[in-house]
């Protein structure tokens, strides 16, 4: 027997969600140095999980979702036109390895900022590549 639920927004359609589909509401609470918010996030669940597991689950999503936008910002993955599977893979993968390699440089500045040093030096670029310091 499906359950019809009214969903709010700008849609305002009826759907039917089979009998063993799981919701959830998480109200997240701020770290003490931010000011209070009130946001309510809805999540639908294919399965049980645990408090502890949903949280793993919510946190892990935001991390892969962080990555997606660093990506699209200084990559600009979203307009890449590459039609080829092969480098279309070999590409993302190259991506992901020097937002990581610049992640891990010692140097205060942002990504951007490291991008680009690394592009007009050299030297830098060995550095970020090599993890060592010249």
């Amino acid at each position: 027997m499906d359950q019809s639920h009214r969903l709010r927004g700008a849609a305002h359609t009826t759907c039917r969600w089979p009998r063993d589909t799981r919701r959830a509401v998480l109200h997240p609470q701020p770290l003490p140095e931010r000011p209070a918010t009130h946001d309510v996030r809805y999540y639908i669940l294919s399965r049980y999980l645990s408090g502890q597991r949903f949280g793993e689950a919510v946190r892990g999503h935001w991390g892969i979702e962080s990555m997606h936008w660093v990506l699209d910002v200084n990559f600009r993955e979203d307009d890449s036109r590459t039609r080829e599977r092969t480098l279309g893979n070999n590409l993302s993968w190259l991506r992901r390895f020097a937002i990581t390699r610049l992640k891990h440089h010692p140097l205060k500045e942002s990504l951007r900022g490291k991008m680009q040093i690394a592009g007009w030096n050299d030297d830098f670029l060995a550095e970020v590549l090599t993890g060592q310091q010249l």
